[in-house]
C-alpha cells in the first residue's frame, strides 16, 4: 500500500518534522510519500538524504496555476488503492480535487489544532467531516473538540511511543513549532522540569519562527 501525505508547506513545525522522519523510515507493508504543495524551506529540504528524495514531491513553481495543474496531474495518476492523508486546513483544495478525479481513494484528515483558526477553517472542517474516512488528531485536546459521530484517533508522538528504558538513553530534547498559546508551551516546560528532576543531565531546545 502507498500512503500519500499532502502537506501545505515544508517549514519548521511539528507535522513537517514528523513527515521528514517518516520519509526516512522503512515500513514493511506500505510506502510513505509526501507532497508539499505550497512553499518550502530550502534548508529543511537539504536535510533529506539523497536516497530518500524520490519519496517527496515539492512544487517549486512560482505561479499558482502552474502548481494547480501539477496537482491535478499528480492526483489523476494516483492508484485507486493509494491512501491519502490531508493535513487541514489548507488542504481543502486537495480534498475537492480528490473527490472530482479520484472518488474511490480513501481520505484521512489530519487535524493539527483543537479550534478553528478562522471562518474558512470552519468550512474546511465541515468538508472533511463529510468526506474523510478517518480523522487523525495531534492531541487529546483536538480529539475532544471533534464531533463524536466521526471515526477519529489520536496519533501519538514518537516521544510517547518510546519505552522508559530507551528514553533514558537520550539527553537532549527538542520542541519544534510556532510559539502560540493554543500549543500550551508552559505545560510542556512544566513537564520538562519534572523530567529534569529525574534526569539532571538533559537539555531542551525550542526551535521555531517565534523561538
Amino acid at each position: 500500500m502507498k500512503v500519500i501525505h499532502f502537506i501545505p508547506s515544508l517549514n519548521i513545525g511539528g507535522i513537517e518534522a514528523m513527515s521528514l522522519r517518516l520519509l526516512q523510515h522503512e515500513f514493511r507493508s506500505l510506502k510513505y510519500r509526501v507532497v508539499y504543495f505550497s512553499e518550502f524551506n530550502e534548508e529543511l529540504l537539504s536535510t533529506v538524504p539523497p536516497k530518500y528524495r524520490s519519496r517527496l514531491t515539492v512544487f517549486q513553481q512560482k505561479w499558482f496555476f502552474a502548481r494547480f495543474y501539477l496537482l491535478i496531474k499528480l492526483i489523476k495518476n494516483l492508484s485507486p488503492n493509494d491512501l491519502i492523508i490531508l493535513s487541514t486546513w489548507r488542504s481543502q483544495l486537495i480534498l475537492i480535487l480528490v473527490k472530482i478525479f479520484r472518488k474511490r481513494n480513501q481520505v484521512i484528515a489530519f487535524h493539527h489544532r483543537a479550534y478553528p483558526a478562522h471562518a474558512l477553517d470552519k468550512i474546511s472542517r465541515k468538508l472533511f467531516y463529510k468526506f474523510a474516512k478517518l480523522h487523525f488528531c495531534d492531541s487529546q485536546a483536538t480529539y475532544d473538540q471533534l464531533p463524536q459521530d466521526i471515526s477519529k484517533t489520536v496519533v501519538r508522538p514518537f516521544f510517547q511511543a518510546q519505552s522508559s528504558t530507551r528514553l533514558r538513553s537520550y539527553n537532549r530534547f527538542c520542541i519544534v513549532g510556532r510559539i502560540h498559546e493554543h500549543r500550551n508551551l508552559p505545560r510542556a516546560l512544566k513537564f520538562f522540569y519534572e523530567l529534569l528532576l529525574l534526569m539532571p543531565d538533559i537539555s531542551l531546545d525550542i526551535i521555531g519562527p517565534d523561538a
